[in-house]
């Protein structure tokens, strides 16, 4: 069973903060890349396919795939958390943002 705000909940307390707005979208982008790994190891034991949506559609899709896999009894919840407080200061480390000041058109 799905539970309201799952995503947002687990998110939250794994240390990203993820929303609608610019920089919430570049946080999942952070979940989602830090995570890869165990996203594709978990789904080897479900029937739930990866969202293959990439650019600012993807935000919405991965956002109802993350609570499908919360909310599923038999995949293992072992998630990473971001490296540091900064989110943006890391993705500006993996050359994902030219700085952690530059904005979501850069």
């Amino acid at each position: 069973e799905i539970v309201p705000g799952l995503t947002t909940r687990v998110l939250d307390w794994l240390g990203y903060k993820v929303d609608s707005t610019a920089s919430g979208m570049e946080e999942m982008e952070a979940f989602w890349r830090r995570n890869r790994k165990a996203l594709r190891t978990n789904l080897k034991r479900s029937t739930l396919k990866l969202p293959s949506a990439d650019g600012p559609e993807a935000f919405q899709e991965r956002f109802a795939f993350l609570e499908q896999v919360f909310a599923h009894p038999q995949l293992r919840q072992q998630w990473r958390r971001p490296p540091e407080s900064e989110i943006r200061l890391w993705l500006q480390r993996k050359k994902y943002l030219k700085s952690p000041a530059a904005s979501k058109a850069e």
